[in-house]
């Protein structure tokens, strides 16, 4: 026996392929602002009982070596893992350059210690990084 009416069904349906899109939109980018990558700050590694974790951040496109403002991170915590997309100001540059961007400072704050749970890069899941180099490894940080 089918578990689901046909309107149950078709509701969970929509539900998923909403949250599909909303996990999707995430991973580009809010609003559709450049993508940037970002690794654990040597200087200052996270530890089990961390409720902020420091960071670098640089922006993926080329921007004539501006990184530009970094903006909030999408942080996602889920009990295995914790997901951070980052994004950057938009420069508007039209032609630029690509020499590299510097890595700007950053940080972000969990709801409770990180525990042992890995940090992902979001940009290297889905967005417009998954294929680059950076992104031999969706893996920042692990316990």
């Amino acid at each position: 026996m089918d578990m689901f009416s046909g309107t149950a069904r078709h509701t969970a349906l929509a539900l998923t392929a909403c949250a599909a899109i909303l996990l999707a939109g995430c991973a580009n980018g809010a609003e559709g602002l450049p993508p940037a990558m970002w690794r654990i700050d040597d200087a200052s590694p996270p530890r089990a009982d961390s409720t902020s974790v420091d960071v670098l951040v640089t922006r993926l496109e080329c921007s004539s070596g501006v990184t530009g403002e970094v903006n909030e991170p999408d942080v996602m915590e889920i009990p295995d893992e914790i997901v951070v997309t980052f994004t950057v100001e938009d420069l508007e540059l039209g032609a630029a350059t690509c020499q590299g961007n510097p890595e700007v400072p950053a940080s972000f704050s969990l709801n409770e210690p990180l525990g042992e749970r890995r940090l992902l890069d979001g940009q290297c899941a889905d967005g417009d990084a998954a294929t680059t180099s950076f992104c031999d490894s969706n893996v920042r940080w692990g316990p």
